[in-house]
């Protein structure tokens, strides 16, 4: 199941599901119980063919007339991009979509037409998705704790367990 923040929280507690893989953005009910993955950040990233890719090192400001692919603002995610913008004295470009699906956002980056902001981990150079670069771009300080929720007094299924312990194996090699 995927969602926004609230959503998953209540079919977490309604026993609808048994765990969420989030970024934390906030203060969490005491029923939760949370396990760190990982930290994570956010940056800019575009197709492996875009121009972009090419510089050495590049400001935000130079980027505002490019074509955006960003999450929806009133997600908490998408709320962080808002924020860095503004700490860059800049205003959110106008986007070319606006979207919550990872994958669909992926997509139109491969293209090499399209720049997005995300979590490094998608990029990350071992990554599931390869079609994608970080771009050399400074941004103010994003970095968020990426945690496996469950709730608490409550008896997690045998495949949860695998999940969780797959989770944690994979993320760890992040580090390495």
């Amino acid at each position: 199941m995927t969602g926004g923040e609230e959503a998953l929280h209540v079919a977490l507690e309604d026993r609808k599901i048994e765990l969420v893989m989030t970024a934390v953005s906030g203060a969490l009910p005491d029923w939760i119980v949370t396990e760190t993955l990982f930290n994570d950040s956010l940056i800019v990233a575009a197709g492996p063919q875009n121009p972009w890719t090419r510089r050495r090192k590049t400001e935000l400001a130079e980027l505002m007339n490019e074509r955006w692919v960003l999450l929806p603002p009133d997600r908490p995610a998408g709320a962080l991009i808002v924020e860095v913008f503004r700490a860059c004295g800049l205003e959110v470009p106008a986007s070319s979509f606006i979207t919550a699906s990872l994958n669909l956002r992926n997509r139109l980056i491969a293209t090499g037409r399209f720049l997005t902001m995300q979590s490094r981990y998608t990029v990350a150079p071992r990554s599931n998705y390869p079609l994608l670069k970080e771009l050399p771009v400074k941004l103010p300080n994003t970095q968020r704790t990426v945690s496996i929720l469950t709730a608490k007094k409550r008896t997690i299924s045998p495949v949860a367990e695998l999940f969780m312990r797959t989770a944690r194996e994979s993320f760890k090699r992040l580090d390495d």
